[in-house]
């Protein structure tokens, strides 16, 4: 049984060039859940055994950088104090690449 990988690069551009480099010859190419991130597909080898290997990328950011709570009213904080806060990293919820990935996992 050939085996299936899925490779997510950061950026299309990093998952096209990966594509053709790996693909020994030829790959194809299809829209995927994201307009901006297509699925490159080709046979190939994974640790030595046939595969059908899939490459697609991330489409936005994983993580954003928010002020914390308290200072997220921007009618109540003096702005000169965002300056002197920290911030918070918080991971990004529902956007394409969550969907993306879901839809290619069921293929």
């Amino acid at each position: 049984m050939v085996q299936q990988v899925l490779m997510v690069a950061e950026k299309p551009s990093i998952a096209e060039a990966l594509a053709k480099s790996l693909c020994k010859g030829k790959y194809n190419s299809r829209r995927g859940a994201s307009p901006v991130s297509q699925v490159h597909e080709f046979n190939g080898d994974f640790q030595g055994s046939p595969a059908w290997i899939k490459i697609t990328s991330v489409a936005g950011h994983v993580y954003t950088i928010d002020f914390p709570p308290e200072l997220n009213n921007w009618d109540r904080v003096d702005p000169a104090k965002l300056f002197e806060s920290k911030t918070i990293q918080k991971e990004r919820h529902g956007f394409v690449w969550e969907s993306m990935l879901e839809e290619l996992l069921h293929e």
